[in-house]
């Protein structure tokens, strides 16, 4: 929240979304699982590496627009 006070734009990736809420995130990408919220470990590396490839251009693409508290994305 201070980062974007500073008018630095900021993505949160979280598989705790009622967490990130509560806290203001106002962008979120709801992530897989608590401990690994960018990866599913059951996919094999090709399908993950384009998992972590699709978050981060969603999450750029968040970046772009105008934060919204209450709202967010899915990988």
């Amino acid at each position: 929240m201070q980062i974007e006070k500073q008018g630095i734009p900021t993505v949160q990736v979280s598989s705790i979304v009622d967490v990130a809420m509560m806290v203001g995130v106002p962008r979120l990408i709801r992530g897989y699982t608590i401990t690994s919220p960018i990866c599913d470990f059951h996919l094999s590396p090709d399908e993950e590496k384009a998992m972590r490839r699709r978050c981060v251009k969603k999450a750029l693409a968040l970046l772009q627009q105008e934060g919204k508290k209450g709202s967010y994305e899915t990988i």
